[in-house]
């Protein structure tokens, strides 16, 4: 809620102010420049502070620093279970399942199995811009000796430990003893500034919480619950690996464990403070975008359908193609062609089929001294009386076959001649 600025009778200044919640935020004012007064000019400094104590920040050219809420890359709400273009599944005597808005991933009370998930589209932060990872998570039992249970980005490998459930990546991690850690692993090292958060975290058994990650290129930030003020932070984080997969993990040590570990997810979503979501891209499976290739360089079968090439010598600032349809870098859009050969194709009382060249394109054919009837194909042909029909005088240009064939027979008792020219 905004109000009329104040006015200081004695000085003159003015002050900007707002009401948030049931706290007033003041800003003091230079009347002649309209800009706020910081300290060195004798002004008051305001600073406008969160709940949980976090302060806004402001440059020194008085901007305040504000974002966008960050755009879908990814979405997922587990009333199925894609495994065909967006899931692979990780399991060895355990398992993963997904049904009415709920993921299930089951370590079993198998010793050394494991149960896991892992998406097929791989995410990465681009520069300074957040990738965030938001879902709700519940775990029937927080506290199951010899288990591991994680969630968040990363690689599995092919067989996970309780040392090493993840090569690399950053997430929540839930150990054997009911301990929840936002940690980090490094070419299968677990990094020790990994962070102990669970008295931050408030866990309980049966409860659906709230576990949300930021990741830039300088820091991780990891929290539950609220994303007011994060947790844990993580700083330069030196990722072996930036663009991983979503990974979700059970896995139970060499002595088998009691009772199965467990946790349900009940959706999850990845998102792009930087915008960089804006693509061309599949509405269903947006993580499938066109791809931008430099100058001179070719697409590629791995790439998607649709390509957008820069060409070196173009004015445009880019050129959209469609591989199966280009000729040498080029898209010929040529409405007709080349003359070819040049026939006079008789039309009496009885069809007459003629061969024309293999490879023209098109034809250009005009008829004289009588209406012809004709047809075209890419065998022999017989023309007849219900055949296509061209008066005489007139003139056409058609598409033809790879292998054209012509028949032609007069339409009344008058013989005629179709001249034709073929275009290559």
């Amino acid at each position: 809620m905004s109000f009329a600025p104040l006015i200081d009778a004695d000085s003159g200044r003015s002050s900007s102010w707002k009401a948030k919640n049931s706290a007033a935020y003041v800003t003091q004012v230079n009347p002649t420049t309209g800009l706020p007064y910081t300290t060195a000019t004798g002004g008051a400094p305001v600073s406008i502070v969160s709940s949980g104590g976090t302060e806004a920040g402001v440059n020194y050219l008085g901007q305040l620093r504000v974002r966008a809420e960050s755009t879908s890359l990814f979405t997922e709400e587990f009333d199925s279970l894609d495994t065909v273009n967006r899931w692979t599944t990780k399991t060895s005597g355990g398992s993963v399942s997904a049904a009415a808005g709920a993921l299930t991933v089951n370590g079993s009370t198998t010793a050394n199995a494991w149960g896991g998930l892992q998406s097929q589209p791989t995410f990465q932060a681009i520069g300074l811009n957040f990738l965030e990872f938001g879902g709700v998570f519940m775990f029937q039992n927080t506290t199951i000796a010899n288990t591991k249970r994680f969630f968040g980005m990363g690689t599995i490998p092919t067989t996970p430990t309780l040392t090493t459930p993840v090569t690399d990546g950053f997430g929540f991690e839930l150990d054997g003893s009911g301990q929840l850690w936002a940690v980090l692993y490094e070419s299968g090292v677990r990094s020790p500034r990994s962070v102990n958060i669970t008295a931050l975290a408030g866990l309980a058994n049966n409860v659906p919480i709230p576990f949300i990650m930021g990741r830039r290129a300088d820091t991780l930030l990891f929290y539950v619950t609220t994303n007011q003020k994060p947790d844990a932070v993580i700083p330069l984080p030196g990722l072996d690996v930036t663009a991983l997969p979503l990974a979700f993990l059970a896995v139970n040590g060499t002595t088998a464990p009691a009772a199965a570990p467990t946790f349900l997810c009940f959706g999850v979503g990845v998102g792009d403070t930087g915008c960089n979501a804006g693509s061309i891209k599949d509405p269903i499976n947006p993580f499938w975008q066109a791809a931008v290739t430099k100058p001179s360089t070719a697409v590629t079968a791995a790439q998607s359908a649709l390509a957008v090439a820069l060409h070196p010598s173009s004015p445009l600032p880019s050129t959209s193609q469609l591989p199966s349809a280009l000729v040498g870098g080029r898209l010929s859009v040529e409405p007709l062609g080349i003359p070819g050969a040049a026939r006079q194709l008789t039309a009496g009382a009885a069809s007459a089929n003629t061969a024309l060249t293999v490879g023209a394109a098109r034809i250009s054919m005009y008829a004289r001294n009588a209406d012809i009837r004709y047809s075209v194909g890419s065998t022999s042909q017989t023309a007849s009386a219900t055949s296509h029909f061209i008066a005489s005088g007139e003139r056409l240009d058609i598409d033809v076959p790879a292998t054209p064939n012509i028949a032609v027979i007069r339409a009344g008792t008058t013989d005629g001649v179709l001249e034709v020219t073929e275009l290559l």
